[in-house]
């Protein structure tokens, strides 16, 4: 099956993962969540946002306790990984329980129950999971295309935004600058009518001296 291009969200979700694994193994003091298995880990088109999948402990309360503390977590979790990589926005953490397996085992068991489970039947289990995968896969495909289709059309989007706004407050300024130049001819025109304001004073008071003489 052809596979698309290595994408960007890919390459994020790679290291995020990697970086999230590492701090669950060596940093984080919860028992609950020390050791915690990531499955894998999926990255929204605009990078705001990645899905955690974590796979769960079999007990269900142990399970639910791993989930608590893994929210509660979340924020410590967030900030050491915006400082151990360089992203323009750290995602918002969003952890899932990953239940691949345990859909897998349900399947299995109904296979089994139906008498499809034993070695007879294992090839044609086989092309069964594979055709599975492959419609899975496609679907992943398409869905992670769009996805990042969006996410460069707001980030174009929101670029241009920015270019108008700096276009509008270097109008501005301009506009400041131009009032400024003005105000400063305005008190020069002013000063300019000050000073001939004195001098007809003083050519008012030089000829009533000489009409007093």
């Amino acid at each position: 099956m052809a596979r698309t291009p290595f994408k960007r969200t890919d390459r994020v979700a790679s290291v995020v993962r990697q970086v999230l694994g590492e701090l669950l193994t060596f940093e984080v003091k919860d028992p609950r969540v020390r050791g915690a298995v990531i499955s894998d880990v999926e990255i929204t088109g605009d990078l705001r946002e990645a899905r955690v999948f974590v796979i769960p402990p079999e007990d269900k309360a142990e399970a639910s306790a791993m989930m608590d503390g893994l929210n509660r977590a979340s924020g410590y979790l967030r900030r050491e990984l915006g400082q151990r990589v360089e992203l323009r926005v750290t995602p918002q953490l969003d952890f899932r329980y990953d239940r691949s397996i345990e859909y897998g085992n349900r399947i299995e068991q109904k296979l089994r129950e139906l008498g499809l489970g034993d070695a007879d039947h294992d090839d044609e289990s086989d092309t069964v999971d594979d055709s599975v995968d492959d419609d899975l896969d496609d679907a992943e495909d398409d869905i992670d295309g769009m996805v990042d289709d969006l996410g460069d059309a707001l980030d174009e989007a929101l670029d241009d935004v920015d270019d108008a706004l700096d276009d509008s407050v270097d109008s501005l300024d301009d506009s400041a600058d131009s009032l400024d130049d003005s105000a400063d001819s305005l008190d020069d025109s002013t000063d300019s009518l000050d000073d001939s304001a004195d001098s007809l004073d003083d050519s008012a008071d030089s000829l009533d001296d000489s009409t007093d003489d």
